[in-house]
């Protein structure tokens, strides 16, 4: 597909999830101001709600992955944000969540025309990537698209120019969101099983702190009915910084 005509195809299909991003938080109603305990934990919970709705307003998505199962006719197109947004339909999902195990692929995928798969709480599942796309979107505005992989053409060399782009645009943040440009030896340690002790070791600036405050954030995900986060520890000292929790990983360097 041309670089415009696909540009035009996700500025429309952005257009269409805004729309339902707009349309849920006006369905969501005005904050509880009562004295009614019940009603008051309702209230907090519309209110996480309308906080991960009006984020990801500003920002649904920053990867597309066209994932074809093996056992399907054709290719589905896969939109990864950083909090998942459903679709007006029955189980329908505009976004999916980072953490979410399909998404995985988006950062464990490095081209080729062999299979790819990923870890469902079914097994595994086994497919065909056509597409891996990068967008950049703020404001709710398209900004920058990037293919790194398309089925069947020469692999364009865009990654790392990517990479560079989206780690410049965080250069001044004391703690950068990396969610957008986890590499895959990161994702590996993120995703780890939960019952698996992880000791990260780097030099200082390497990121080690970033990589385990988000495989705690994929944890509390993946494990929502067993893990909280009252139960985790973070303690940092100079030079040195640590992430505690039972089963979960220690970073130093």
């Amino acid at each position: 597909m041309p670089v415009q005509s696909a540009y035009q195809e996700e500025e429309k299909r952005l257009t269409g999830v805004l729309a339902e991003i707009r349309r849920q938080l006006e369905a969501i109603g005005p904050r509880y101001t009562g004295d009614d305990f019940t009603e008051q934990m309702l209230d907090v919970q519309r209110g996480k709600r309308i906080e991960r709705l009006e984020t990801a307003y500003r920002e649904p998505y920053f990867g597309r992955l066209d994932f074809q199962e093996a056992s399907s006719d054709r290719p589905v197109p896969l939109y990864i944000g950083k909090s998942g947004v459903s679709g007006p339909g029955r189980d329908e999902l505009l976004v999916i969540d980072w953490r979410a195990p399909v998404a995985s692929m988006f950062y464990s995928f490095a081209g080729g025309d062999g299979p790819a798969s990923y870890e469902s709480p079914e097994g595994e599942v086994t497919g065909t990537v056509h597409l891996k796309r990068n967008l950049v979107i703020r404001d709710g505005e398209l900004i920058r698209m990037a293919d790194s992989y398309t089925r069947g053409q020469d692999e364009a060399l865009v990654t790392d120019e990517f990479l560079l782009y989206r780690l410049g645009e965080n250069k001044d943040n004391k703690l950068r969101d990396i969610v957008s440009t986890i590499q895959a030896e990161q994702d590996r340690i993120i995703r780890a099983d939960k019952n698996k002790v992880l000791f990260i070791q780097g030099v200082a600036g390497s990121g080690k702190t970033t990589v385990a405050l988000h495989r705690l954030a994929f944890l509390l995900y993946r494990y929502a009915d067993r893990v909280r986060a009252s139960r985790m520890i973070i303690s940092r000292r100079t030079g040195c910084s640590s992430i505690i929790y039972p089963g979960c990983c220690r970073s130093s360097g």
